[in-house]
């Protein structure tokens, strides 16, 4: 479980950042939709590693993989579900900052990904 929230800490702050960025040099729209963007990537991400991680063991390799395969499908539609709540819920939406805040969260998550599993002890 560290691992999930190690990988969540990093997301969360390249959103953080992203929206800052985009708040000082474009817009506050921009940069409020990025921190949403990248909420809706980090979020989803922390319900796949819960629910993926939970249980652990070489005798609970079916679980495991089941457990993978839930936590993906819950992944998904956590996002589908937060993708449409937010388009449709808010007026000043920037949809560049959206998906740039989406975009940049989960090629942070794919980049770290080998640097956090490099340093992780345990899962």
């Amino acid at each position: 479980m560290q691992l999930v929230g190690r990988i969540l800490k990093i997301q969360t702050l390249v959103a953080v950042l992203l929206a800052g960025l985009g708040v000082f040099f474009i817009s506050w729209p921009f940069g409020m939709s990025a921190l949403i963007g990248g909420l809706i990537a980090a979020i989803p991400q922390l319900i796949f590693g819960l629910w993926a991680f939970r249980v652990r063991g070489a005798r609970n390799a079916r679980r495991i993989t089941q457990n993978v395969f839930v936590g993906e499908a819950l992944k998904l539609v956590t996002t589908a579900v937060a993708f449409v709540a937010v388009w449709t819920s808010v007026p000043w939406l920037d949809a560049a900052g959206l998906f740039a805040g989406f975009v940049m969260t989960i090629v942070t998550l794919q980049l770290s990904l080998p640097w956090t599993l490099g340093r992780a002890k345990t899962l």
